[in-house]
């Protein structure tokens, strides 16, 4: 898991209590944090409409609050996705990522191989699914 914060990392333990998926938590973290930045400190529409210095000094303070909330979530935000298959064994086999296509493990450069070898993954499980169960299977 990439570096986040402590804040960060406490929401988005709380969340993947429930949810498997780490980019799917990380986007439900973050949209939580969110709401409660609405609900906690809303945006204020004319802070510049206040009388005094002391009105105007609680707008900035609940503004800088209101900014410290919001950047949780956006680092959540930030996080890269990635795309992963596995096999029957949930071990990983191939992964799309913003570096590009890996496959057990390996960066696989050249497009053509990347290409063969998603198929070939691609047919392999759709095979698998098609086939009925033996007699162990369905007992």
């Amino acid at each position: 898991m990439t570096d986040l914060s402590p804040a960060a990392k406490d929401v988005l333990d709380a969340v993947q209590f429930e949810v498997n998926a780490e980019c799917d938590a990380r986007w439900i973290a973050a949209a939580a944090i969110r709401a409660v930045a609405d609900q906690v400190v809303p945006v204020e529409v004319h802070p510049e409409v206040y009388e005094d210095c002391c009105q105007y000094s609680d707008v900035k303070t609940r503004a800088g609050i209101r900014a410290a909330i919001l950047a949780i979530a956006t680092e959540l935000e930030a996080t890269t996705s990635q795309i992963t298959f596995n096999d029957s064994s949930t071990e990983e086999v191939i992964r799309l990522d913003k570096e590009g296509f890996h496959y057990k493990g390996q960066f696989i450069a050249d497009a053509g191989e990347a290409h063969f070898l998603m198929l070939a993954f691609l047919k392999q499980h759709a095979k698998a699914e098609q086939e009925p169960p033996t007699d162990d299977e369905g007992k």
